[in-house]
């Protein structure tokens, strides 16, 4: 299970550990890698501190990000509060991760549940540990999650997709720039 991004409270990385802990509980065989630095680092070392196999890596460049993505079997982002247009979840759907996260914010646009991820209500570890054990347990669901999560990234939010998005975003702006000024002369 891979989480990167900050660690502070609204990113849910403490709900996360809860989860992580319920499936060792539960007897699945993980491993949790955080990759990100913030202020609640020190605390969540600290509920961290009884668990096995949690790893933390501290700030996590770029161009590290492919391999981790690749190794990882699920991309976790367990978000509290309102996600805007989350640029690691693209990540996640280019490398072919199957994504769990929370219903808050852009995710829900971005993460088709069922289909290249799973969706749980904000703040409820059970939900989330329950998604991943499901999407871990299911070899056929997650391969198929998988393929439509890199599907999803080559066609829909490659760069020429978006560049061509920003395009025609530009030129309707223009065409109505153009018609505004018409009506008010």
């Amino acid at each position: 299970i891979l989480y990167v991004g900050r660690l502070v409270r609204r990113k849910g990385v403490h709900i996360l550990i809860e989860a992580f802990k319920i499936l060792q509980r539960r007897g699945l065989e993980v491993k949790l890698v955080i990759g990100g630095k913030g202020y609640m680092e020190p605390f969540l070392r600290f509920m961290a501190s009884d668990t096995d196999n949690i790893v933390f890596l501290g700030a996590v460049s770029e161009g590290t990000k492919p391999a981790l993505f690749s190794e990882a079997k699920v991309f976790a982002l367990p978000s509290l509060a309102g996600e805007s247009f989350g640029v690691v979840l693209l990540e996640a759907l280019s490398s072919g991760t199957p994504v769990v996260a929370t219903r808050v914010g852009g995710i829900p646009e971005i993460i088709a549940d069922g289909k290249d991820g799973l969706l749980v209500e904000p703040g409820d570890p059970e939900e989330l540990a329950e998604a991943v054990a499901f999407l871990l347990k299911s070899p056929s669901l997650w391969s198929k999650m998988s393929l439509n999560a890199r599907r999803k990234a080559v066609e829909k939010y490659s760069i020429d997709k978006v560049g061509r998005l920003y395009e025609e975003t530009y030129f309707e702006a223009l065409e109505l720039a153009r018609k505004v000024k018409i009506l008010v002369k």
